[in-house]
């Protein structure tokens, strides 16, 4: 970054940021000097870059939304369920220790509620994903809002995965 900055060079960090560096006039009038592209074949290419960027992440939060709902909760809940018979089958022996247990299924309880607030989030972002004629404004919302929403998601999920048993995990792990 500093290397960029000192020479004068841009720092475009995602995809959004540089799409629009395709159509500005130095560019347009590099490919069409050179007669590689017209300025419409550029323009039209610029489009449908933005549309697939959104398109991507469309399909992934999709993907990441059904995971979740057919995979982690079914997991997160059938773990905790185990946990909880457990106390319950301990507390009938007061000499057993049930602490590990009981924080072990209160720090599930939170994150669970946690992933149902955030899926609740990603799935809204999707709903307001909705395209005005106005692809870069779409694809900005992608990269703010729903992108920003699904990395939200997949902290939760992350940490939820080191805690719920391996046998109760469906998915593969790293």
């Amino acid at each position: 970054v500093k290397e960029a900055e000192r020479r004068g060079l841009a720092n475009l960090k995602t995809t959004v940021e540089a799409l629009p560096v395709f159509v500005s006039p130095k560019v347009v009038d590099l490919f069409t000097k050179h007669r590689v592209l017209t300025e419409s074949e550029i323009h039209s290419r610029y489009e449908i870059l933005l549309e697939n960027y959104c398109k991507t992440l469309h399909i992934e939060a999709l993907t990441m939304i059904d995971m979740v709902k057919k995979n982690i909760i079914p997991s997160c809940v059938k773990y905790q369920n185990d946990l909880a018979e457990l106390l319950e089958r301990k507390s009938a022996h007061k000499e057993f220790s049930m602490a590990m247990e009981k924080r072990l299924l209160s720090k599930l309880s939170s994150l669970s509620e946690a992933l149902m607030d955030k899926l609740d989030t990603l799935e809204n972002s999707m709903l307001g994903a909705r395209t005005n004629g106005n692809p870069l404004a779409a694809a900005e919302y992608y990269r703010n809002t729903v992108f920003r929403d699904m990395t939200e998601l997949r902290m939760v999920v992350d940490e939820l995965e080191t805690l719920v048993g391996k046998e109760y995990w469906g998915l593969p792990t790293y």
